[in-house]
């Protein structure tokens, strides 16, 4: 290091000390990031700050503490992978410790050490040019192996939801690839079925198939094969309903030159259609680089080769138990043993429960994984909200919570803007037409009906709709004339009597956000079994697993245990922590607040009650808040109470922006969200109370967690790790900040308000010495895309915060943790 100079070698004396004394539950707590950052900042002078990539990172995809450590300095050799148990399944990840420049990582794909050759860090056009400070920091032993076995706490033995699959190391597979085409009707063209899974070509992302059609690529696949015995006789195989067929043994009717087969097939009630399957042999998918990682002689496998043969694993293990099950992205439901959703009735006093249209639906989540005891499947409890299917006049009924559809004279343009709000994005067929279905996705239900809607003919001759379906298909019978059209994407118009719901399709993530019922029914359905009953579920699913596709797994030489791995973990003590429910660790004051009342149609509408139920809730509020150390006013220096519209809401926000707090109440309605976003957009935090509360004066233990929320919201700080137990004990002295990063993507299908047309990359940063208050920094990126190119802007606004918060004081060290992201993009 002599050739450095002296302010180098400071900070490679104080990163050496700072990793040399990193305690063990720091260890652990830094496994799951997926990257290191360490800035050194310089506060007297901001504009010199330089940040320095550390590739200290512990890859690995899921959702628990993942990777290892343990690599050399120089990121030639692998370290040991940490053992981690998550609570959605428990995956078990192993894998190699990291060095610097291009070291590889560990983590769920059991990435060893790199060659610690070829990648650099990032560049960052406004940072100045520091590489000799690189190469410096870039031989510490950033990835040192942690103690192999923890101490604190006491030992304990755990089984896990983890099934190893044996055979695999033998495996024969051969990949096949699959492209399906559906000649156009006007004989222009052709309608392309199949798409690559994501990832499948180059690690590039592809179109993602609905459901539905990944079904009926099932289907015509599983006709070809039955048709053609010259290929497929006494072979078994594996699609993944897109791109990619597996099979053990060889076909002998197909090479490497495409052969294109017409399958005639009649799908789901339409009329007989035509397909074209291409197929073309592609290669054997080989399971040495997981065989020499696991033995030890490939320290630097290939990621890509792992994940072919993972995804082998993954389709071959899940093709059989996805013929008798619904698949719903990467989890498996079972068509019984579902649960009715219900919801209280809207209006004044008692509300009873009503039936809605949506069930919850129960399976299993099922995915391969590289593990420390070798390549085991995760198996785990899942549950969702799927949409019942049936008529849509049925589904009408339910949400409009009528009888008879036929008896009401007409639908209010409320009635069809609550209903455009749930039927938006459903996937429908119609059944006018004998023997044949016809699908289609619902934009809206307009004002118009059957009578009054026309159109032109092919012949020129305007009719409506009502004299169409009455000359063209009699056997519709009489059409309801009191409700609108049905609007389909495509623009078609249609009476609601010929159209069907289909069943088993997810229940949109809006609609779910706008009834809380919903929420809580399918939490309370799917977390309140005891762990036993659960496990018990999982062990059944995994035993459902492998009976199903036992036969297929043999063909591919591979086999399922269906006894869960066991382990030995430790139970560590409880943090301290300073702050709790009696008395808070800093208590913001909350001198100025306004309350709003939006339940006017309740019990609240008369003025006397209003004010009774007012003095009752905000004396014991008060009350409360002054015995958890908040210093909060007597009363809100104002007090309204009126109907809510999105107008009126922006209104009140507007209004009482300047005041520390908003409480609102508000009953059961899709209001909250409209709040929540105008406060965002004004920057005044709000504090929703419903309506059922604020009558009936909840206990004491309510209101105090009501207030950790306020607290919270108004700046201060409820509970910290006591001193002691702090991880970053090591480094208090130093200023720290802590940044998580990640990105959101919109879901796919039909179910949204309407186009989506980016991700959002969100960003948050510590700024206080507890790491207990955080900056948030929000950013719209290009559609599904991981990489974050103005990050550079987005972490910028954490400095400029964190300095403003600090006496003008810059960080003098940052840690940064990045999800989604694989360690072929980390050097972007």
């Amino acid at each position: 290091m002599e050739k450095y100079s002296e302010g180098y070698k400071t900070v490679e004396r104080k990163a050496q000390t700072l990793l040399s004394t990193m305690p063990n539950s720091y260890s652990q707590f830094i496994s799951i990031s997926r990257q290191v950052l360490v800035a050194n900042t310089r506060s007297q002078d901001s504009s010199q700050s330089s940040l320095h990539w550390i590739r200290g990172r512990k890859k690995g995809r899921g959702f628990g503490p993942r990777g290892g450590s343990g690599g050399s300095s120089d990121g030639r050799v692998g370290g040991e992978g940490h053992q981690s148990y998550e609570s959605r399944g428990g995956r078990d990840v192993g894998g190699g410790g990291q060095g610097y420049s291009g070291g590889g990582g560990g983590g769920q794909r059991g990435r060893g050490g790199g060659d610690g050759s070829g990648s650099r860090p990032p560049q960052h056009p406004n940072a100045p040019n520091d590489s000799g400070l690189e190469q410096a920091v870039s031989k510490l032993a950033i990835g040192y192996q942690p103690p192999p076995r923890g101490t604190a706490g006491r030992a304990i033995q755990l089984i896990v939801n983890h099934y190893r699959i044996t055979g695999w190391e033998q495996m024969s597979c051969y990949l096949y690839d699959i492209d399906i085409r559906l000649p156009r009707r006007d004989g222009h063209g052709f309608v392309q079925m199949s798409a690559g899974p994501t990832g499948a070509t180059g690690g590039q992302p592809a179109r993602r198939l609905r459901n539905e059609r990944r079904a009926d690529n099932t289907r015509v696949v599983a006709k070809m094969a039955a048709e053609w015995a010259d290929a497929f006789s006494g072979r078994l195989y594996a699609f993944d309903g897109q791109k990619f067929l597996y099979v053990g043994q060889q076909l002998p009717a197909v090479s490497a030159t495409p052969t294109t087969r017409p399958v005639v097939i009649q799908l789901d009630g339409f009329a007989e259609q035509t397909f074209e399957v291409r197929i073309q042999y592609v290669k054997p998918v080989s399971m040495t680089p997981l065989v020499e990682y696991f033995e030890g002689r490939n320290r630097r496998p290939n990621p890509e080769d792992f994940r072919e043969a993972l995804q082998a694993l993954d389709v071959v293990l899940r093709y059989m138990p996805a013929q008798s099950l619904v698949s719903i992205y990467r989890s498996l439901y079972a068509i019984d043993g579902r649960e009715a959703v219900t919801r209280r009735q809207e209006g004044r006093g008692y509300r009873p429960l009503v039936p809605t249209n949506a069930e919850i639906a129960f399976g299993h989540y099922q995915s391969a994984h590289v593990t420390q005891t070798g390549i085991t499947l995760n198996v785990d409890r899942t549950a969702t909200l799927l949409v019942i299917g049936g008529p849509l006049i049925t589904f009408i009924e339910r949400e409009l919570n009528i009888t008879n559809l036929r008896a009401i004279t007409r639908l209010t343009d409320d009635d069809r803007q609550r209903l455009n709000l749930k039927i938006k994005g459903l996937k429908i067929y119609t059944d006018h037409i004998p023997n044949q279905k016809r699908r289609f996705f619902i934009d809206s239900m307009i004002a118009q009906r059957v009578h009054e809607y026309r159109f032109d003919e092919t012949d020129g001759q305007s009719v409506t709709v009502k004299e169409y379906f009455r000359s063209k298909y009699p056997n519709t019978g009489e059409l309801l004339q009191n409700v609108g059209l049905i609007k389909t994407r495509n623009n078609k118009y249609l009476p609601i009597d010929v159209c069907h719901v289909y069943p088993d399709q997810p229940m949109p993530r809006r609609i779910v956000e706008r009834t809380p019922e919903m929420t809580q029914q399918i939490v309370k359905s799917a977390n309140s079994q005891k762990p036993s009953t659960r496990f018990d579920l999982i062990q059944q699913s995994a035993e459902e697993v492998e009976a199903v596709g036992r036969a297929l797994m043999t063909s591919f030489g591979v086999n399922l245990e269906v006894n869960p791995i066991q382990l030995s973990g430790r139970v560590l003590p409880a943090p301290q922590l300073e702050g709790n429910l009696r008395r808070l660790k800093s208590g913001r004051p909350l001198k100025r607040y306004a309350f709003i009342n939006y339940s006017v149609d309740g019990p609240l509408r008369s003025t006397t009650k209003f004010e009774e139920c007012f003095d009752r809730f905000f004396a014991k509020l008060v009350d409360k808040a002054r015995e958890m150390s908040v210093d909060i006013a007597d009363g809100p220096e104002a007090k309204v109470s009126h109907r809510a519209t999105d107008q009126v809401i922006a209104a009140d926000i507007a209004e009482f922006k300047q005041l520390d707090m908003i409480f609102i109440c508000i009953a059961w309605s899709p209001i909250y969200k409209t709040i929540k976003y105008l406060a965002d957009v004004h920057g005044v935090p709000t504090q929703c109370v419903l309506d059922q509360h604020f009558i009936k004066t909840p206990q004491e233990i309510y209101f105090a967690n009501l207030m950790l929320k306020v607290n919270a919201k108004n700046d201060g700080q409820n509970q910290v790790l006591a001193p002691e137990c702090r991880p970053f004990a090591a480094v208090k002295k130093r200023a720290v900040m802590v940044v998580g990063v990640d990105v959101i993507h919109p879901g796919t299908g039909g179910a949204g308000d309407g186009p989506v047309f980016s991700s959002i990359a969100a960003s948050v940063a510590t700024f206080d010495a507890e790491f207990s208050k955080y900056h948030a920094a929000v950013e719209g990126q290009p559609l599904n895309t991981e990489i974050i190119a103005t990050y550079d802007r987005m972490f910028v606004r954490h400095l400029k915060n964190y300095r403003a918060k600090n006496s003008n004081a810059l960080p003098e060290s940052v840690i940064l943790f990045r999800d989604g992201v694989s360690d072929g993009q980390l050097d972007q």
